[in-house]
């Protein structure tokens, strides 16, 4: 088996194409991703979750570990069955610096089960100012400094 990957970096857009041939089958994949995925350590609590019909799920209680965030949204795990399509509020701080926070509505996207007590989500910021990108800038530049880049 002989597997192939290409990288694309188009501005505002990354592009992954794998090419995986087995025998004379050939499978495409592509990163949908407008901003690079990076990791982060967060521990934050939802308590209430709510949908655009006013609809609203309370005492929800549910712990989250971010463990990956981008301009687009994060990524976490819990071990809290949510519902796809809910929205909640988070105060979230990338860095030690205080000027590193923002306050952002995050909508539920995609879900998968881990094991039989986790699972892992995917979530969108709505509404996120392009003026708070410099706190995804400071991010980046951080993570580069510890990769030695």
């Amino acid at each position: 088996m002989k597997i192939t990957l290409l990288l694309i970096i188009y501005p505002g857009c990354y592009i992954l194409r794998v090419n995986k041939f087995v025998g004379r089958q050939t499978m495409d994949y592509k990163e949908k991703r407008k901003a690079e995925r990076l990791p982060i350590d967060l521990i934050l609590g939802v308590s209430e979750l709510f949908r655009q019909d006013n609809e609203v799920i309370k005492n929800v209680n549910a712990p989250i570990e971010v463990v990956d965030i981008s301009r687009g949204g994060i990524g976490f795990h819990s071990e809290s069955d949510l519902p796809l399509e809910f929205y909640f509020n988070a105060k979230i701080q990338v860095t030690d610096d205080a000027n590193s926070v923002f306050y952002s509505v995050v909508k539920i996207v995609r879900k998968a089960v881990l094991d039989e007590k986790n699972y892992s989500y995917g979530c969108e910021f709505v509404g996120f100012p392009p003026v708070l990108n410099y706190i995804f800038d400071d991010l980046e530049e951080k993570i580069a400094k510890k990769m030695g880049r």
